[in-house]
């Protein structure tokens, strides 16, 4: 990580933090700069000396580490690590990330400009993936369109993303509809899915509030689901079970509760635990699609309760010079974080490209809690 000095971009500005039913429900409205006093994180900052733009034309990159060292990611509507929007463009396409930041090489494995292994074969996207046992596993819907809105299902890959299973598991589509779960992203345990403990795979889900146009679901609400890792017990949904209420307690569809509500909504959201730390982190594209709003969380467990770290709206114009263009959806890197969790890295897309900074977790203490 760099030694320069990082700029801050979280305020003290205050923010009302309800436990409703055990779930934390947050109504912060539609300003900048809100941090919740309540958070252990307090704050991220960013060092935009670091910060790397690679892969013009491809959009997405969600981030999977797995046992051989390596980070897999995929993005859409481009050519890939080294294409363009006109050369090597697939809808769909994996890649591989090799190297520590700011160092790292990224090859197109499946898809892009000269793959490693196979053309793409099937279309569609994918935000969110995790690495277990070795193989990976993402959640592809089928366009960044309001067909997404309207389902998605697990994809696997044994073989470090060079073939996909395209419809091996219909077990696992989740089918969105107005009031129903919808946008499902895993929560990412770090390499392999070591740096869990209990042997359960979480996923959590956005209410769908329309179906008719591909833009943030407002109001917010976030469900959570979770089901055994052994055996791939997490591919079929009947053996979900959901968060129902605090202690935590599980239960049945019907019986689910919010783990965080926001009037400004979700769309396109990403989650991991921050071993060094002992927290967990998620983020969030708030209020509209595309226009740089981000929202940051941080919870002591999976169900929370969840604090504000940082809103921001147009995120980073006001920041940075050397960013021209809005977040739309980003994730921290599992495997580029330091050992004792502070120092991180954030991917993320501005339509449309690879962006990447180092970046610093600010806490309210100076030792885990």
């Amino acid at each position: 990580m760099s030694s320069t000095r990082l700029l801050r971009l979280n305020s003290a500005a205050g923010l009302t933090l309800l436990l409703v039913a055990g779930c934390g429900s947050i109504e912060p409205g539609n300003g900048d700069d809100s941090t919740d006093p309540n958070a252990f994180i307090t704050g991220v900052t960013f060092d935009w000396t670091t910060y790397k733009e690679m892969a013009d034309g491809s959009d997405n990159w969600p981030l999977a580490w797995c046992e051989d060292g390596h980070q897999y990611t995929s993005w859409g509507d481009g050519g890939g690590f080294g294409g363009t929007n006109q050369d090597g463009r697939v809808s769909l396409g994996f890649g591989r990330i090799e190297g520590d930041y700011p160092n790292f090489t990224g090859y197109n494995v499946w898809g892009g400009k000269d793959p490693e292994s196979n053309d793409a074969l099937f279309s569609g996207k994918v935000v969110s993936m995790i690495c277990m046992n070795g193989n990976l596993y993402a959640w592809r819907s089928s366009g960044s369109n309001n067909s997404a809105l309207k389902w998605k299902q697990i994809i696997r890959s044994t073989d470090k993303a060079r073939s996909w299973s395209a419809d091996e598991f219909p077990e696992s589509r989740l089918e969105g509809d107005v009031g129903l779960p919808g946008l499902p992203y895993f929560l990412d345990y770090g390499q392999n899915y070591s740096a869990n403990s209990d042997g359960y795979v979480y996923i959590y889900t956005i209410r769908i509030e329309t179906t008719d146009t591909w833009e943030v679901q407002k109001p917010g609400v976030i469900w959570l689901a979770r089901a055994p890792a052994a055996n791939e017990a997490f591919i079929d949904l009947a053996n979900w079970e959901w968060y129902t209420g605090a202690g935590p307690t599980w239960g049945s569809i019907d019986d689910r509760a919010a783990v965080i509500q926001d009037s400004d909504g979700f769309m396109r959201n990403s989650a991991m635990y921050v071993p060094g730390l002992n927290r967990f982190v998620m983020v969030a594209n708030h209020t509209a699609r595309n226009q740089g709003n981000i929202v940051i969380y941080e919870a002591p467990q999976p169900w929370g309760p969840w604090s504000v770290v940082m809103k921001k709206n147009g995120w980073p114009a006001g920041e940075t010079s050397v960013v021209s263009a809005s977040f739309a959806f980003g994730n921290f890197s599992p495997k580029w974080l330091s050992a004792d969790g502070r120092d991180c890295v954030f991917v993320w897309f501005r339509p449309d490209s690879w962006n990447s900074v180092e970046c610093r977790f600010e806490t309210a203490a100076t030792t885990v809690q």
